[in-house]
């Protein structure tokens, strides 16, 4: 299966350009295919960790909201019980 591209500019400083042009030079291949495969590999382990990081959240405000459903009825006993109390 071949995945459609598109073509982007990136405008990197020399710091990281030269370190692109050395690491082509050593692996005897063109600097885009280095940046194209850097950033591909980059968004996907960001993507990776973004996905588990929001499964994460999701699970915790999931146990979060049954902890709260567990306690509300033991909560508003307590409440009618000050309320009765302070009235």
């Amino acid at each position: 299966m071949h995945k459609s591209s598109r073509k982007v500019t990136l405008t990197v400083d020399e710091d990281c350009y030269s370190l692109v042009e050395e690491y082509s030079d050593y692996i005897n291949d063109t600097e885009k295919n280095v940046l194209s495969r850097v950033l591909n590999d980059t968004l996907r382990d960001y993507a990776s960790k973004y996905k588990d990081l929001k499964q994460g959240y999701q699970e915790m405000a999931k146990t979060n909201l049954e902890i709260s459903k567990a306690f509300r009825d033991s909560e508003n006993e307590a409440y009618n019980r000050i309320d009765r109390i302070d009235n």
